[in-house]
């Protein structure tokens, strides 16, 4: 640090202790002032942003995907029931043969 450094700081300080700053009022205000600068964009971000449209756009989104869920589950379950109901019926050398069948 230059002497010309160390004589500005220096001169800063002790304005700043006329003023009744130091390092934690300085702290403090600048804790507030944060603080209040991130309240604000806070708030103008919500205002910005359609919120509502984002929850509605989010759980309709999850519905569909349980609504889906739900029918190709049924679906399966419908065929895997119509494929055990349903008679078996194979091909081997032009002969065919069904289930139960015996030679």
């Amino acid at each position: 640090m230059t002497v010309q450094e160390m004589a500005l700081r220096n001169e800063v300080r002790q304005m700043m202790c006329e003023a009744g700053f130091n390092k934690e009022t300085l702290k403090e205000e600048v804790k507030k002032i944060i603080k209040d600068v991130i309240a604000e964009s806070v708030k103008q971000a919500c205002a910005e942003t359609n919120v509502e449209s984002i929850v509605r756009q989010f759980i309709r989104n999850d519905a569909k995907s349980v609504i889906e869920k739900k029918i190709a589950d049924e679906v399966f379950e419908g065929l895997r029931y119509r494929m055990k109901s349903a008679d078996v019926n194979i091909c081997i050398d032009g002969k065919w043969w069904k289930e139960g069948d015996s030679e």
